[in-house]
């Protein structure tokens, strides 16, 4: 979301900000917006066509990438692999799909790839040209320009050098992917703010004082390593293996093969947002790799290799099919998933009612929400924290608060300045702030929406305690709610429905940890009346066992 607001904000200023422009308490902050066309691609997309803009250029990022990954095979003679290579391809943007400018990696790492790829195969200089021109562009719209840029280019250049001084191949490719190398790092002075823009992806990795990137590492999900035993990433094992068999057949490249393979894997393994890169890594060496003995050979049964590819575009259109059918229960009615204009997770409904009521000041967050605050509510409702991560005062005081709230909360006047706090009950590192406010007098819990919890400061007498109250007054019918429930439980499910998200059962299963016990009951066995799902029996099964 703050990437809109950034894309609104350089297009109604014709500029790109120097300093923060939307600061929490009126402080000045340096802000390096590397991202900046990204966040103005997509500004005009919304501007242009509202939510729909957005969903139109996220699908034709991904056709364009799979188009890409088509005409690189197409000229390596491989079409009989290119549907399971297209559909490994798929499941892997499935990990990481969020309309950011790091999806236009997908496509630029593909152009490099493909690039060097002929450029070490021919050694033909007019085969880089395509990484000369798409420099400028990748630098202003995403950092992995740096990060993956010159991590392909310097592993070809290494590869080029090895095989010159071992196998006495000539040294002119090195001088082309040195200068390469020097013409792809000039690229990066071609942004708004000059030798700052340009230094600043060095400085954020290798500088710690600079923005304390290993506090911000530990604190985002998609830098943590990936849990490769779950279903999200069952794509990583044929993938590993076609990365491996490429290593294996293509003898002349085994080197560069290798190396490139080991770099792709290393950066997967230690921040799943690399997920793309190593996945287009191993797809494209193993284009690379297939000879034409081993085309020939899977296309030699016809019928193995028709039902074969059947079974891969069934899969697509069943896949696809079903997340035409997910659907959730949000803000009180039933939606189709496609059809929303923003996700089950965002706090509008929460946050409108602040707005409604011209609550205004700053609300300690989850970082996650930071965005969308940014977006639809500055500067009536200014985040303490967000996914930018540019304040880093406030980044540290952040984490030093959810780690040690008893100690850390009263930090200054920080509490004045607070006027909501709004978190998130599915992460676990919340925890203790959440039990935090629920112990003092000061700050009383004053919404609950699915997993989001919203509490308020203020006085006893000012009439806070009224949810409280309310949500105390189902614990005289607990014991009703629970028969009614079981004997739900024990006949089953009546609707097939598939439900990624059902407001007032995952309202429950919050009230439930927060120890509103009847209050949990009522709200799943008022989900049950929406829709006697198997999602809400999953839900009924597991707060029945505790109760």
């Amino acid at each position: 979301w703050w990437h809109l607001k950034a894309g609104e904000y350089i297009y109604t200023h014709k500029v790109v900000p120097l300093l923060d422009p939307f600061p929490t308490s009126g402080e000045k902050t340096l802000w390096v917006l590397t991202q900046w066309l990204g966040s103005l691609v997509y500004y005009l997309a919304f501007h242009a066509a509202g939510p729909l803009g957005l969903k139109v250029i996220r699908v034709l990022i991904i056709l364009l990438s799979l188009w890409q990954l088509r005409r690189f095979g197409g000229q390596r003679d491989v079409a009989p692999v290119l549907p399971f290579l297209g559909f490994l391809l798929l499941l892997a943007v499935a990990t990481r799909p969020h309309l950011r400018p790091f999806l236009f990696n997908l496509l630029f790492i593909q152009v490099m790839l493909g690039a060097l790829l002929t450029f070490h195969k021919t050694a033909r200089p007019g085969a880089l040209w395509p990484v000369v021109l798409i420099a400028p562009l990748w630098v202003n719209i995403h950092m992995g320009s740096f990060v993956y840029g010159f991590t392909l280019i310097g592993v070809f250049l290494l590869a080029a050098a090895v095989e010159a001084y071992t196998q006495g191949r000539s040294w002119r490719r090195v001088g082309l992917l040195g200068g390469l190398t020097g013409l792809y790092a000039l690229a990066f002075l071609v942004n708004p703010y000059g030798i700052q823009g340009a230094l600043h992806p060095l400085r954020t990795l290798f500088v710690p004082d600079y923005l304390n990137f290993g506090l911000i590492k530990a604190a985002i999900s998609e830098l943590q390593p990936p849990r490769l035993m779950t279903g999200a990433y069952l794509w990583f094992w044929p993938t590993l293996i076609l990365g491996g068999a490429a290593v294996y057949l293509d003898r002349a490249g085994r080197f560069r093969n290798t190396i490139l393979l080991a770099c792709g894997l290393f950066m997967f393994l230690y921040g799943q947002r690399a997920a793309l890169f190593f996945a287009l890594i191993c797809l494209y060496l193993f284009i690379e790799a297939c000879g034409p003995e081993l085309i020939r050979r899977i296309s030699s049964n016809t019928r193995v290799l028709w039902g074969i590819h059947a079974v891969l575009y069934l899969l697509i259109i069943f896949v696809t099919a079903g997340y035409f059918q997910q659907k959730v229960f949000w803000h009180g009615r039933i939606e189709r998933c496609i059809a929303m204009s923003e996700a089950h997770t965002s706090p509008g409904h929460l946050l409108d009612d602040l707005a409604w009521e011209k609550t205004d000041g700053i609300v300690f967050n989850d970082d996650a929400y930071g965005g969308y605050i940014l977006w639809h509510y500055y500067p009536q409702l200014r985040p303490f924290a967000d996914t930018r991560q540019i304040n880093m005062t406030n980044f540290q005081l952040f984490n030093l608060i959810l780690n040690d709230p008893h100690r850390y909360w009263n930090y200054s006047d920080l509490q004045q300045r607070i006027a909501v706090v709004l978190l998130d009950a599915e992460k676990v590192v919340n925890w203790k702030l959440i039990r935090y406010l629920q112990s003092r007098d000061d700050w009383h819990l004053s919404a609950v929406q699915g997993s989001q919890l919203l509490f308020r400061r203020g006085k006893t007498e000012d009439g806070l305690l009224a949810y409280k109250r309310e949500l105390l007054a189902y614990d005289s019918q607990l014991e009703d709610f629970r028969r009614e429930l079981e004997a739900l439980v024990q006949a089953g499910p009546q609707h097939r429905v598939r439900y990624v998200h059902m407001e007032p059962a995952d309202s429950a299963v919050t009230l439930f940890e927060l120890g509103y016990r009847g209050a949990a009951l009522e709200r799943l066995l008022y989900s049950f009346r929406i829709s006697n799902s198997p999602y809400q029996h999953a839900i009924a099964r597991l707060i029945l066992k505790n109760l």
